[in-house]
């Protein structure tokens, strides 16, 4: 909900009937970096459990969980995943960029267990400290990999400046092709009229 916006608009409508009574169950994801990052955002988290909404809590990956989830739900052999997982301390997001971030650099090829990197080439995802360095490496690898490096950075640019959720026509006016490759790199997807960054972290 803290990265598409309008998640945590959802829920406050059906809590507060402003649009009748519905017979749906709602679940808002969020982690607990992104309230305490913003005091605005936790403070409507808590209001919402003020109205009823039931919080639960959700541990970190122990390291062999995050290993099957490399292996089994993003696709890596037993041997990356080992690797990676360290790296991430349990957080799913940090997995999930760390395997897009190697994907978007062309480091991963098919092996017979599963995604392997490329033979003879250093993957600086996977000396990424924290997750905050990981999005600088996933953004700086993003645009190098761009057929327009320069047209995409410049689209980043304008789509951080407008907001964390930019209007399209805003980016679109500023450089049209770099918007569309922009889009491609998976940095940020289009939804309606707007543009929804692919972490908050790539915004900042």
């Amino acid at each position: 909900s803290r990265m598409s916006g309008d998640g945590l608009a959802i829920c406050e409508a059906l809590l507060d009937r402003a649009v009748g009574e519905r017979p749906v169950l709602v679940v808002a994801t969020l982690s607990q970096e992104a309230l305490d990052a913003d005091p605005q955002f936790a403070a409507r988290v808590a209001s919402l459990e003020e109205r009823g909404a039931a919080r639960i809590s959700v541990s970190r990956l122990t390291l062999d969980e995050s290993i099957t989830l490399l292996v089994d739900g993003l696709g890596l052999s037993p041997r990356l995943a080992r690797r990676v997982a360290p790296h991430a301390h349990g957080n799913t997001t940090f997995l999930t960029l760390a395997v897009r971030d190697l994907a978007g650099r062309g480091l991963l090829v098919s092996g017979p267990n599963g995604l392997e990197l490329r033979d003879g080439v250093s993957a600086p995802t996977l000396d990424a400290p924290d997750l905050e360095a990981l999005c600088l490496q996933r953004v700086a690898g993003a645009i190098q990999g761009a057929d327009d490096p320069a047209a995409v950075s410049e689209s980043l640019a304008a789509a951080a400046l407008a907001g964390p959720e930019p209007p399209v026509q805003v980016v679109r006016s500023i450089n049209e092709p770099g918007l569309d490759a922009l889009v491609a790199t998976g940095l940020l997807r289009q939804r309606g009229r707007q543009l929804v960054f692919e972490h908050r972290g790539i915004h900042r």
